[in-house]
């Protein structure tokens, strides 16, 4: 299976960055849409006017749709790139935004100035209730595109991506 065989738009984009899996035999699909998305059974957002949003759903085995957050910039498109199951009942997201704020699943964070941010969140694996958002800020812009876990003997994890461009 892949994100795309689930989820649909009618009238805009959909762009899967992944999927992964939980000891649970639950999935998680994410990545970013424009315009209205269909997660099946009803579960359905549509984006900010003009932006990307991004999507984490959670799946139970049979690929049923349980849970869907989103996330939106403030001014701009976000994007969710990874996930990463850090415990049994909680996931770390990353991924970046545009604009001066973030919104993920109600909670926000603001007063990071224009132009493109990172961000790592701590997401409850079974609502996908936002419990932390940290922003990586730069005034070159910044990204979050991976995560990894176990890097620790206290269950750490890394994240990766860059800051400023590319002369």
């Amino acid at each position: 299976y892949t994100a795309s065989n689930f989820i649909q738009s009618t009238d805009g984009t959909v762009v899967p960055s992944g999927v992964t899996g939980h000891p649970s035999d639950e999935a998680y699909a994410f990545g970013k849409f424009q315009g209205s998305i269909d997660f099946g059974d009803g579960i359905s957002d549509v984006s900010p006017s003009g932006f990307d949003a991004g999507y984490l759903v959670r799946y139970d085995r049979d690929m049923k749709p349980l849970q869907y957050a989103s996330v939106t910039g403030g001014t701009g498109d976000a994007v969710i790139n990874d996930v990463f199951v850090h415990t049994f009942e909680s996931l770390v997201v990353v991924g970046n935004f545009h604009g001066p704020s973030v919104d993920f699943a109600g909670l926000t964070s603001t007063g990071h100035g224009a132009g493109e941010h990172g961000f790592v969140a701590e997401v409850h694996a079974k609502t996908l209730a936002v419990t932390t958002i940290r922003v990586i800020n730069s005034n070159l812009g910044a990204t979050v595109t991976c995560v990894t876990g176990d890097v620790g003997p206290s269950g750490q994890f890394a994240v990766g991506g860059a800051i400023g461009t590319a002369p």
